[in-house]
This record gives structure tokens, C-alpha cells and sequence, in this order.
């Protein structure tokens, strides 16, 4: 489970909006209501944790196969300089 406001639970609710409807949860800033959401989003998913267990699983490869961290890191790079710094970079730990 993963708060709505962080950029993973915005990517997740973009590429997998399926999954991410169980697993990206709001944050409203009133500890009550917080507490009382995940709460009962946890308990969701300890009942029945095979199910929880391969959405996860499902999850994981999903985006594995449309993130990795060669393409993190080379944008992570480019963002700090130009793209050729981030190929060198990459190629010279290949």
C-alpha cells in the first residue's frame, strides 16, 4: 500500500489504474479518517493474502517491464546533464 501523494502511488494510478484502486490510498490529512481508510485497506488484504500476494507479483512484473533501473538512472542523469553523460555513464558500468 502506498499514499496517493507520492510519485510512485501517482504512477502506479496511471500505468495499472486496476490495481492501484486497492493498493494507492488517499492521505487527507485528518488522522482519524486516515487511520480508519488503511485500516480497513489493510484488513482487506490480510484476508486474503494469496490474492494480495499475486496482485503484487502482478505488479511487479508489470512494471518491470515498463521501468527499469537502467532507464531510471538514465533519467536521473539526463536531468543533472545531457544525455551523453547519462549513455557514458551507463555504458561505462555495462
Amino acid at each position: 500500500m502506498i499514499s496517493k501523494q507520492t510519485g510512485l502511488g501517482e504512477l502506479l494510478s496511471e500505468l495499472l489504474p486496476d490495481h492501484s484502486r486497492r493498493l494507492v490510498l488517499p492521505v487527507l490529512n485528518d488522522e482519524g479518517q486516515d487511520a480508519h481508510t488503511w485500516g480497513d485497506a489493510i484488513a482487506a488484504l490480510l484476508k486474503n493474502r494469496q490474492v494480495t500476494f499475486t496482485v503484487a507479483q502482478e505488479i511487479r512484473d508489470a512494471m518491470a517491464t515498463k521501468w527499469t533501473w537502467a532507464m531510471a538512472a538514465t533519467q536521473l542523469l539526463e536531468s543533472l546533464g545531457s544525455p551523453a553523460t547519462a549513455r557514458h555513464h551507463l555504458e561505462a558500468r555495462a
